[in-house]
């Protein structure tokens, strides 16, 4: 199923992931890590100081574990999910107790019709807190969802280049064939 789960996010993932290391590469040291869930709350992606990692996995914060509220009550993804709205979580807020020693940032994506398509997370240690954080994680939200529009708008101009190509070839072989 995780593999599903990624294949069917593959074109998020894709124009997610450079902005995600981008990010990271001012991120490095802080202790913080990023994290890109899809609509459901799945983690697609991890990615960040290797300390923050392990003590995330520790807490089965691993690609293709699921985040949202059902599955581990009020955290920053599943929140921002179920409230389609940037939201910060940090120490006891967070339902399950192993979680009250993060302050985690998260924002919904959208894609071009405005449906929720997954998340985006900066966790780290609950000392760390700070309402910047929630600030960069909505910026490369925004990011992230230009990418995607000129992406689709990209597609679109090529299909109505070939559709224009077509008609034109078409019109080319009549006028040969009439002569």
């Amino acid at each position: 199923e995780k593999d599903d789960i990624l294949q069917k996010n593959s074109g998020l993932i894709e124009v997610a992931t450079p902005l995600l290391t981008l990010l990271y590469e001012f991120l490095a040291g802080s202790g913080f890590i990023l994290v890109l869930t899809d609509k459901n709350g799945c983690i697609l992606r991890m990615l960040g100081d290797e300390t923050t990692l392990k003590s995330a996995n520790k807490l089965n914060m691993v690609v293709g574990a699921f985040l949202d509220e059902k599955s581990v009550g009020t955290n920053a993804m599943g929140t921002a999910i179920n409230e389609n709205m940037p939201v910060q979580v940090s120490a006891t807020e967070h339902f399950i107790k192993a979680y009250h020693q993060w302050t985690c940032s998260a924002a919904p994506i959208h894609d071009e019709k405005g449906t929720i398509i997954g998340t985006i997370n900066l966790t780290g240690n609950r000392e760390l807190v700070h309402p910047h954080t929630l600030g960069l994680v909505v910026a490369a939200v925004a990011s992230i969802e230009n990418q995607l529009i000129n992406r689709l708008n990209e597609q679109r101009l090529r299909e109505s280049a070939r559709f224009v190509n077509t008609i034109m070839d078409s019109m080319a072989h009549a006028v040969l064939s009439v002569n």
